[in-house]
């Protein structure tokens, strides 16, 4: 699937309210998606290409290969950036399709596009100009507010400016691990402020049981 071309201009993120707005109203396979791009910052074809031997819910990651990503430059993506995550993931693979690798699947399927029901969603809730390729954003930025350094920013979310940091090839998966473990306790406290978050979470008890 071919890997969306990098914006350096826009600078549309959703806030913790806004996401939570979003979810409210998306169908549940949508739903999936999005907290995974929300969460990680992983593009659109990452996503839609994902197949279970790239999830490591024992270790907690996922592990992408050159051949998987924009800039052929495999990285090991936290799970523990979210206490969602992981949960999210041992529901789909216990509802998985034995014949399909892929991990999102619609109608056991793999989902090729839902640019239609995601602009849908966006429109309900009065969100405007906000691209699903702009989650990569807004990772970013939620990830600098957790307080994780930009090197390891970079190695998560796999940006362009990966050959600032090509050199610095000693990082550990427990240096992951704990930038995770600090997003994760920004996100768990942004959204426990939000007015919508006791529906948001009832979206996502929903969503995984």
């Amino acid at each position: 699937m071919r890997q969306e071309e990098e914006d350096n201009v826009r600078d549309k993120i959703l806030d913790p309210e806004q996401f939570d707005l979003l979810q409210a109203v998306c169908p549940d396979y949508l739903q999936s998606i999005n907290l995974v791009a929300y969460q990680t910052g992983m593009r659109r074809g990452e996503i839609l290409d994902l197949t279970w031997d790239r999830v490591d819910l024992k270790g907690g990651f996922i592990r992408l290969k050159g051949a998987d990503t924009k800039t052929k430059h495999g990285r090991i993506i936290p799970l523990s950036l979210s206490g969602e995550l992981p949960h999210l993931f041992r529901k789909l693979q216990e509802v998985r399709v034995l014949r399909d690798s892929h991990v999102f699947l619609h109608n056991d399927k793999p989902i090729r596009c839902f640019k239609d029901a995601f602009r849908r969603a966006c429109l309900q809730v009065g969100i405007e100009g906000f691209r699903f390729h702009d989650f990569c954003h807004t990772t970013v930025t939620n990830m600098r507010r957790a307080g994780i350094d930009r090197l390891t920013i970079m190695e998560i979310s796999g940006h362009k400016t990966m050959s600032c940091f090509t050199r610095y090839n000693s990082f550990r998966e427990a240096d992951l691990n704990r930038a995770g473990h600090q997003n994760n306790t920004y996100l768990t406290l942004a959204h426990q402020t939000t007015p919508t978050s006791r529906s948001h979470l009832q979206t996502v008890n929903h969503l995984t049981s």
